[in-house]
C-alpha cells in the first residue's frame, strides 16, 4: 500500500474552497479549536460522531471521512504481518489449543516454536512431509483421510500404544483369546480385566479422550504389520457402548484392516444399556 494522506489534507481543501479558517470550522461542528487543528494535522483520529459532523458540513456523509480516516491509519502499519500467517497455518494443520490444554504440546507464543512442537508431535521434520500414522512405510497416513482433530487423536495413541509391551501377536492367538474377553464381558466387574487379556493377546489397548466436535467412538490401527493397536475413546459412560465398540474394533483386527476409524457405533439417542 502506497503512502495515503491524512484526512487533515482533504480539510484543508474543503477549507479553502469555501475560504474558512480552522477557527470557523470549529464553530460549525461545535466542536474546540484545538480538536480540529489536531485532526489536521494528523494528530488525532476522527471518531465517529465527528465523521457525522463533517459531512453534514461539507454535505459529503459520515462515511467518506471514516474512509479516509481508516486508509490512512492502516496505511501507517506494516502489512505483511509474517507471525499471523504463520500461526493461522499452524491452527489449520492442527487443534492446537485442544492439544495444548490436554498437554499433548506445550503452548509457544511463537509461530516457529509452535510448528516445531508440532513436527516433533507428529514426527515429522517439517509440516510439509507426509504423515505417518504407523511405523510402517507401506501405511501412510493421508491427510485427506481424517479431520485435523481425528488426526491429532490417532497420534496421540500411537504415541501412547508405542509404550506399551504386550507379547507377540499371532492371528491364531487372538482368535482363542476372544472366548476370555467373552467370559469377563457377562459381569461389570470383568471390565477391569479387559486391559491385561489384550495385551497377552499381543493387542495394545489405550484409551484416549475424544478432542472437541471429534464425536470418535474408537479406531483400530498398526503401529507395525506385529503391532495391532485399539483405542477406545470412551465419551460415554456406559458398559454397552464400552463392550459393543471394543468388539467392533476387534474385529477389525481379526480382519487384518489396516486401519479403521469409528464413530456413533451405538449411537447418541440411546441413553440406557443395551439388553
Amino acid at each position: 500500500m502506497g503512502p495515503v494522506p491524512p484526512p487533515g489534507e482533504f480539510l484543508r481543501v474543503e477549507l479553502e474552497r469555501r475560504g474558512w479558517g480552522q477557527a470557523e470550522l470549529a464553530k460549525v461542528v461545535g466542536r474546540p479549536l484545538p480538536t480540529i487543528n489536531e485532526i489536521i494535522q494528523g494528530k488525532r483520529a476522527i471518531l465517529p460522531e465527528m465523521a457525522v459532523a463533517l459531512g453534514a458540513a461539507f454535505g459529503t456523509g459520515a462515511l467518506l471521512w471514516l474512509q479516509r480516516e481508516s486508509a490512512y491509519r492502516l496505511s501507517l502499519v506494516e502489512q505483511s504481518d509474517p507471525e499471523t500467517r504463520a500461526r493461522a497455518r499452524l491452527f489449520d494443520f492442527a487443534p492446537v489449543k485442544d492439544m495444548e490444554r490436554r498437554g499433548w504440546i506445550t503452548p509457544r507464543r511463537k509461530a516457529h516454536d509452535l510448528e516445531a512442537a508440532l513436527c516433533r508431535f507428529f514426527h515429522v521434520p517439517s509440516l510439509e512431509a507426509p504423515l505417518r500414522l504407523t511405523a510402517s512405510a507401506r501405511q501412510p497416513l493421508v491427510a485427506d483421510e481424517f479431520t485435523v482433530s481425528q488426526r491429532a487423536w490417532l497420534f496421540r495413541a500411537a504415541q501412547l500404544a508405542a509404550m506399551l509391551h504386550t507379547r507377540p501377536f499371532h492371528p491364531e492367538g487372538l482368535e482363542a483369546g476372544l472366548a476370555s474377553l467373552r467370559k469377563l464381558a457377562s459381569s461389570a466387574e470383568g471390565v477391569r480385566h479387559v486391559p491385561r487379556v489384550p495385551a497377552e493377546l499381543g493387542v495394545r489397548l489405550v484409551v484416549v479422550e475424544p478432542l472437541p466436535r471429534t464425536r470418535l467412538d474408537g479406531a483400530a490401527f498398526w503401529l507395525q504389520d506385529d503391532q495391532p493397536v485399539i483405542v477406545l475413546s470412551l465419551r460415554y459412560d456406559r458398559i454397552d457402548w464400552f463392550w459393543h465398540t471394543l468388539a467392533h474394533e476387534l474385529s477389525h483386527i481379526r480382519h487384518g484392516d489396516k486401519r479403521s476409524v469409528d464413530a456413533n457405533l451405538v449411537g447418541e439417542s440411546r441413553s440406557e444399556p443395551l439388553n
